[in-house]
């Protein structure tokens, strides 16, 4: 992929989540209301859709499991011009 966008020198860090940092976080800054309104689109969306039932299903079968997959990546580098290429 990486050769296919044409970037040079690139760099990338993986960062892993502490998800009981991170929900904590979340929700000094959404507030109980916002929270309210997203367990509600949740559960809507668990009745009505059947891959998110699945997920769940996932999740509650391998719980920790589901977490090692939480983080984040910054990639960064540099497209080359066209006079470069050559």
């Amino acid at each position: 992929m990486r050769d296919r966008a044409g970037l040079v020198d690139l760099v990338d860090r993986v960062y892993a989540i502490e998800m009981r940092k991170e929900a904590r976080a979340q929700f000094g800054f959404h507030g109980f209301g916002d929270y309210m309104r997203i367990f509600g689109r949740f559960f809507s969306t668990f009745l009505f859709d059947p891959a998110t039932r699945k997920l769940m299903r996932l999740a509650i079968s391998e719980p920790r499991a589901i977490f090692n997959y939480m983080g984040y990546g910054l990639y960064a580098g540099k497209k080359l011009a066209n006079s470069e290429l050559n």
